[in-house]
């Protein structure tokens, strides 16, 4: 039954990136004219992976409904458990049908992070789930270079949901490099900052599993991911993709003796430090002016309007996926063609549809969760949720998307099941 849940697990991680779904377009998808994605009700091919693990531990584990009984005695979780009532209370006072599918597949995650706590992680199960990882980051990274080579798509959206990409594709985003305006890699994710995202958390848990077991095609894919990370142009992911791979490095190689390090010791030589490439700065991007930069002027418009948003109604908010339709209601000018997105931070997002007591009540869990994982030594648990942390600030896709939601939950679920076991791994 464990290897059963474990498989089920792992296939949750391979179809992650994934984007394919049936989408269902309503009346209230639309915001003056325009079709906005992030109102349309979709049931995503990953949607029936986590159904269908989620019902194997309910199935295969006699213990998990005595575990959801327990929820009381952990600080993090009865936070998450207020949080889950601002929502609700946010729902009822601003109902609509995109809020309603919004609260729906919160819900879902939600429900899915506190399953996943109950199950025991051994270091078996986790390089068994870091090798569907591995597998994950390479076929994305492998798509990702093929598309940034070949500037179009492989084989379209009933590839996994791969964007449709091609030089005359609207919307698709472009930067320079050196003189050309090429298309930036997707992978099978939505957007190339997903994508960036993604290959950000996956990098150092793939150094881990190398340091682990010393098996080279962990190193190999983390260079092929950092490439293609370095590809996407999102800064943001770059500088937090960075700044994790060189805490574990650093933490590695000055792990107090006769503690219990997250990496052997013995198995990282100076050689293969230098190797990696990470033990300078040069290699970091230089930004691009921002005070010229159209994207930051909109981000900091957002913001602007999200502020006000809070200011009006600090309680409950103007309700979950209600933010852009209520952008018109404060003032927010779309321009042409209408750029209709989210605040890009979930905080002031979070805050902004459900309320000040509800952000507070999921960062107090986030908190409490922190400080468990710290006090524990769960350093690499504890690197990874402060990543995630850290790209909140700078994009919204972690509320919005499912693959972001995904990397989220799943993220404070495996945090979760480590309070339980203290000599855990990670």
């Amino acid at each position: 039954m464990e290897t059963i849940t474990t498989l089920l697990f792992g296939i949750l991680i391979l179809l992650l990136p994934s984007n394919l779904g049936k989408h269902f377009v309503l009346s209230s998808s639309y915001v003056s004219g325009t079709l906005v994605d992030y109102l349309v009700p979709t049931i995503y091919f990953s949607d029936i992976a986590t159904v269908l693990f989620i019902a194997s531990l309910f199935l295969f584990r006699q213990n998990i409904k005595l575990s959801f009984r327990r929820l009381s005695r952990d600080p993090a979780k009865i936070a998450l458990l207020i949080f889950t009532l601002f929502l609700t209370l946010s729902l009822l006072l601003n109902f609509s049908p995109t809020s309603f599918y919004k609260y729906s597949r919160l819900l879902f995650y939600i429900i899915l992070a506190l399953t996943v706590s109950t199950m025991t992680f051994t270091l078996r199960r986790l390089l068994t789930l870091g090798r569907f990882l591995t597998v994950s980051v390479f076929i994305q990274s492998l798509l990702g270079l093929y598309q940034f080579v070949t500037q179009h798509s492989l084989c379209g959206y009933l590839c996994f949901g791969e964007t449709s990409l091609s030089a005359l594709s609207y919307g698709i985003t472009k930067d320079f490099f050196g003189s050309q305006f090429l298309i930036l890699p997707y992978g099978t994710f939505p957007h190339p900052n997903i994508l960036g995202g993604f290959l950000a958390l996956s990098l150092p848990l793939l150094l881990y599993f190398y340091f682990v077991t010393t098996q080279r095609r962990f190193l190999l894919i983390s260079f092929l991911a950092f490439l293609v990370l370095l590809l996407t142009k999102s800064q943001a992911a770059v500088l937090v993709g960075s700044l994790g791979v060189i805490s574990l490095l650093i933490y590695s190689c000055h792990s107090r003796e006769g503690g219990n390090p997250v990496i052997p010791l013995n198995i990282i030589s100076g050689s293969q430090i230098a190797a990696s490439g990470m033990t300078g700065t040069g290699w970091l991007p230089v930004p691009v002016s921002w005070l010229s930069n159209v994207s930051f002027w909109r981000r900091l418009q957002l913001a602007d309007v999200s502020l006000k948003m809070i200011a009006d109604k600090p309680w409950f908010g103007v309700g979950l996926n209600n933010f852009i339709p209520s952008l018109a209601v404060y003032g927010y000018s779309a321009g042409w063609p209408g750029f209709f997105q989210p605040v890009h931070n979930i905080y002031l997002l979070i805050a902004s549809e459900s309320g000040l007591p509800a952000l507070f009540a999921l960062l107090l869990s986030v908190l409490c969760l922190l400080l468990s994982l710290l006090r524990t030594h769960r350093y690499l648990l504890a690197l990874t949720l402060t990543q995630l942390l850290l790209l909140g600030l700078w994009d919204h896709y972690l509320w919005t998307t499912p693959q972001g939601l995904l990397m989220l939950w799943l993220t404070l679920g495996i945090s979760l099941s480590k309070l339980k076991k203290p000599n855990a791994p990670i």
